[in-house]
């Protein structure tokens, strides 16, 4: 392996793409959505991720190249512990970000070629090392504005109601980042990452997710400035574009039952806990009585099966996967862990939200689409089928809720938010 960065040459005409995704669909798909637009546009892409998703990627015409395996990431999802903040740090970091760092360098360095460009997203730490290292163009895709670590504004933060209160605000916000990363970043992250960059001579790094998680080169906001506005502290390289959207809907059929489902009725509401979540019976208990009183028609959404009560009532269904783009612009609300790929679909079909927010990015998605006008948060610990029908009954019959809803579905239908960030892309 090289100690020293190399120069980076000039390259002109179509690029060499080499994507990185870790972590579930939520993650995936953005990611794969920019790297198949930047392949339709004529540029070569490698896409790198678990084996858990070969199938797919290649399904969309992109090159697979797998690290790590399958049974590595369903041990993470299946583990109670992911979804409480100190322990899902923890578990993030030594069952996601560190195991797949050298596998992520090796590959990358073993595929880069003179006009490689590398997309990734923070979790990658490969990338980021190999951005160093080969001197290699390196864009950071964010997929949630809470990885932008901003002292102005931040929503979901503990405590954020006190922030509103200047200098006050910016000194708290900065005490809650340190804190995170002295407690739950820093005890699992720092050590091995710097023990691998002194390999090639780097430097050691501290608090790595604070700031060196971010391409000195572009960071780019897979999201509308609306949706983040964009902050003075943000890196100097960053961009929001907007939401990807990707979810397959142009490669799944839609799944026996459903069509027949939507039109034999009123709109139904719809309730998904996320791809990656296991531990949802209880969500999904109370969500068939949210339906029973107010005499509603409901759709169930799991990759867990186990989690679905039974019998269902005639008035619901449940489905494995539905891309959301097909069946959210005929729902009547959507009940959801707050996850941004979703609460993208959501917003484009203008449909209310009901947030039930877990951990990770959860929370501060809920309280920027609370600020949009078009939602409201449950905390899970709170979710029982009388706060969820009250919360829902108001959000389905408030006009200014509606309105809003239909302003932020004009302005994502107005939007290329793919052809933004494969600008953002090409350019480096």
């Amino acid at each position: 392996m090289p100690s020293a960065a190399v120069s980076r040459p000039i390259v002109a005409g179509p690029r060499h793409i080499v994507a990185v995704a870790l972590g579930s669909f939520g993650d995936v798909h953005p990611i794969l959505g920019v790297a198949r637009a930047l392949q339709d546009r004529g540029h070569a892409v490698d896409f790198i991720a678990n084996p858990l998703y070969e199938e797919l990627v290649r399904s969309n015409g992109l090159a697979f190249h797998a690290i790590g395996a399958e049974q590595d990431f369903l041990d993470v999802i299946e583990n109670p512990k992911m979804w409480l903040p100190r322990h899902g740090v923890r578990i993030l970091g030594e069952s996601l970000i560190l195991p797949y760092m050298r596998p992520t360098f090796e590959l990358i360095e073993r595929l880069r070629r003179p006009e490689t460009i590398l997309i990734a997203p923070v979790t990658a730490f490969g990338a980021r090392i190999a951005n160093e290292v080969f001197d290699l163009p390196l864009a950071t895709l964010d997929l949630q504005p809470v990885l932008f670590r901003s002292e102005l504004d931040s929503p979901g933060l503990p405590l954020e109601p006190l922030s509103r209160w200047a200098p006050l605000g910016r000194l708290l916000r900065r005490a809650i980042y340190w804190t995170a990363d002295m407690l739950f970043f820093d005890p699992v992250l720092q050590r091995p990452t710097n023990a691998f960059r002194a390999e090639f001579g780097l430097e050691a790094i501290r608090r790595p997710f604070h700031d060196w998680v971010h391409s000195p080169d572009r960071t780019i906001g897979l999201f509308p400035p609306w949706y983040g506005e964009p902050q003075p502290d943000w890196p100097e390289t960053a961009r929001a574009t907007g939401f990807p959207r990707f979810d397959e809907a142009d490669q799944r059929p839609l799944p026996e039952g459903l069509e027949e489902f939507l039109a034999g009725g009123d709109a139904p509401i719809v309730f998904t806990p996320g791809t990656a979540m296991s531990q949802a019976r209880r969500f999904f208990e109370a969500s068939v009585e949210v339906c029973r009183l107010l005499g509603r028609r409901g759709i169930l959404l799991s990759h867990f099966p186990e989690q679905i009560p039974q019998p269902l009532p005639e008035t619901m269904r449940y489905f494995e996967y539905v891309p959301l783009s097909r069946v959210l612009p005929r729902a009547a609300a959507l009940v959801y862990h707050g996850g941004i790929g979703t609460a993208s679909q959501a917003l484009a079909a203008g449909i209310p939200h009901l947030v039930a927010p877990y951990s990770f990015d959860q929370p501060d998605n809920a309280a920027r689409l609370h600020r949009l006008g078009v939602g409201r948060t449950l905390f899970p610990i709170f979710y029982s089928p009388r706060r969820a029908a009250e919360r829902l009954r108001w959000l389905l019959e408030t006009p200014s809720v509606q309105a809003a809803c239909r302003r932020w579905r004009e302005a994502i239908a107005a939007q290329d938010a793919l052809g933004q960030t494969c600008e953002l892309i090409e350019a480096l």
